[in-house]
């Protein structure tokens, strides 16, 4: 059998959170036009609830600003329909309204409309052309559909309006790692770091990224950061074990993929790349059990049929060896290796 190649799992972390201009009614209040509006308006009233500040809109309200406040708050309350209707009504006031059409994609990701999000974060480019976090808003969409080159575009925007933008690098990072573009991807995810060093997934990623591009060590290195700022962190563990597999590092790798299956015991890739393992270091036995898990976790992984056919042929269960190989190739009919073993052991 061809050598084994263990696969990095996770690949990038994607920073997966929608940048919001604000989060809560209180932050909002602090923008200073809006809080002026507030105190000299009768349409509004303040009052605490606990440590939130809640502010409600009473139905006289008729400016943009007061709509978009109510929205904000129904936001915060997880009305998204109802939020989506005053960001609306804000627009009709103001048709270049740009954090109108920016709250508005805001609501619409809430609602699963990602494609009418993505037309409200361009709307408020249109309106406003430094508005990094639409920029951001907007490339995550276009990851989310597999559009890296025009994402990569939005987040290198967003970057350049706002230099510090930390989640645009990650991003920008996440972006060109899919299109195998590995010496940026590490160029940005250093500069994500610059920006955290505290950030686990900035480490994580940098790892993918260096081991992609063969550079294993100081993968290893990254990837023990990573554990280092976050103990639970189960694709480090597993993709540290991958890097230490490449190494020949055979004890450590399987202390990590123990570890990894440990913190996350329905993941099918760990104990796929576990079994890779015990199938280079000829225990074949145990290699079968890892693989019955992944299997009975993910039945359509046709590689684990693949390897566990293998691993039975070693230890003379020709049958059941042949029936995986026929299941590899039913799953993915361009297997030429499972082809191979079939026309060499089933015939």
């Amino acid at each position: 059998m061809k050598k084994l190649l263990s696969t990095l799992i996770g690949f990038f972390i994607l920073i997966n959170s929608y940048s919001q201009i604000h989060k809560s009614a209180s932050q909002f209040m602090q923008d200073s036009i809006l809080n002026k509006y507030i105190k000299d308006s009768s349409g509004y009233f303040i009052n605490q609830l606990g440590n939130e500040l809640a502010v409600y809109i009473l139905s006289d309200s008729k400016t943009k600003e007061g709509f978009l406040l109510r929205g904000l708050q129904k936001m915060n309350l997880n009305n998204y329909n109802e939020a989506l209707k005053d960001f609306n009504q804000s627009l009709i006031i103001d048709p270049k309204y740009s954090e109108g059409y920016y709250n508005q994609g805001i609501a619409k990701i809430k609602l699963n409309d990602n494609n009418g999000a993505s037309s409200s974060f361009t709307k408020a480019i249109e309106c406003n052309p430094n508005f990094d976090k639409a920029y951001y808003n907007r490339g995550t969409i276009k990851i989310k559909g597999q559009d890296y080159k025009e994402a990569a575009e939005d987040f290198q925007k967003a970057i350049e309006i706002n230099p510090n933008f930390f989640e645009a690098y990650m991003n920008l990072g996440y972006a060109k790692g899919f299109l195998k573009n590995y010496l940026d991807s590490r160029v940005f995810f250093n500069k994500a770091i610059i920006l955290n060093a505290k950030s686990p997934e900035a480490y994580y990623n940098l790892g993918n990224a260096e081991a992609y591009l063969g550079n294993y060590n100081i993968a290893i290195q990254n990837y023990s950061l990573a554990i280092s700022l976050k103990s639970n962190f189960s694709a480090a563990f597993l993709n540290r074990a991958v890097v230490e597999m490449k190494l020949k590092y055979y004890i450590s790798a399987n202390k990590d993929y123990n570890k990894a299956i440990e913190l996350d015991a329905i993941l099918p890739d760990g104990y796929l790349n576990r079994a890779k393992l015990k199938i280079e270091t000829g225990n074949y036995l145990n290699a079968i059990f890892d693989l019955d898990k992944a299997i009975s976790l993910n039945p359509n992984i046709s590689n684990a049929y693949m390897l566990r056919g293998f691993a039975r042929l070693q230890i003379n269960q020709k049958e059941l060896g042949c029936k995986d190989f026929n299941t590899t190739t039913l799953l993915d009919n361009d297997n030429e290796e499972a082809k191979k073993y079939i026309e060499l052991y089933c015939k």
